[in-house]
């Protein structure tokens, strides 16, 4: 699963009629509804303002997906945007297509295209990460082996930890669901029975650089 971190933009025109995308991070529908409506007051002279998003708060934790035609015919533009997002395996995401009429009609086909591609255009111009699933745990280690657990941090790939120094090291570690049991295994190994960590709960991140930035 993709997550966006940044804003994309993106303007076409098609046969005189001038579509402006926009795509931004949305963790729940009302934010989503909250940037449809920032673009509708933005471009408050267009006809139309087709959206489309995914973000959580679905039944029985799925996510929520809704598309938006805003006056198009049914299916010519929410629709292609929202199948935009899911071929990015997108996320917490809303897209927007505020459309000028040029004159000139593009029938259900041109539609489809025209907002599909506005969508697509701003969706390249948007910065996005891998979002991963896993445990953030606080483990106090002595300064002594604080080093080796971040040379194992290090070689397994997992976001720099963040140390709080006091009487002993306590590293914040980020282990994915995935290469959790595995490394919780060499940590256990490492310490000699002293892994006992202070605090662990479900989390989901991505990584900037080599730190995690939880979602």
């Amino acid at each position: 699963m993709k997550v966006l971190i940044g804003e994309g933009n993106a303007e076409i025109v098609v046969t005189k009629s001038r579509f402006i995308g926009r795509i931004a991070p949305a963790s729940s529908a009302e934010e989503a509804e909250r940037i449809i409506s920032e673009e509708k007051k933005k471009y408050y002279d267009a006809r139309h303002h087709c959206s489309a998003y995914i973000v959580p708060g679905g039944n029985a934790g799925a996510s929520l997906e809704r598309p938006n035609d805003d006056g198009e015919p049914s299916g010519t533009a929410g629709r292609p945007m929202l199948d935009v997002l899911k071929g990015a395996g997108l996320e917490g995401a809303v897209v927007v297509v505020t459309r000028y009429f040029g004159g000139v009609l593009l029938g259900t086909g041109g539609l489809v295209r025209a907002y599909g591609k506005a969508a697509a255009e701003a969706l390249a111009a948007a910065p996005a990460a891998d979002a991963v699933s896993g445990s953030v745990v606080r483990l106090p280690v002595s300064y002594t082996l604080s080093g080796k657990v971040l040379y194992l941090a290090e070689k397994e790939g997992l976001p720099r930890p963040k140390p709080e120094y006091a009487e002993n090291v306590t590293l914040t570690l980020f282990l994915p669901d995935a290469d959790a049991p595995r490394i919780e295994k060499q940590l256990r190994e490492l310490l000699g029975g002293g892994y006992e960590p202070a605090g662990r709960e479900s989390a989901r991140w991505y990584v900037k650089g080599q730190e995690a930035v939880l979602l």
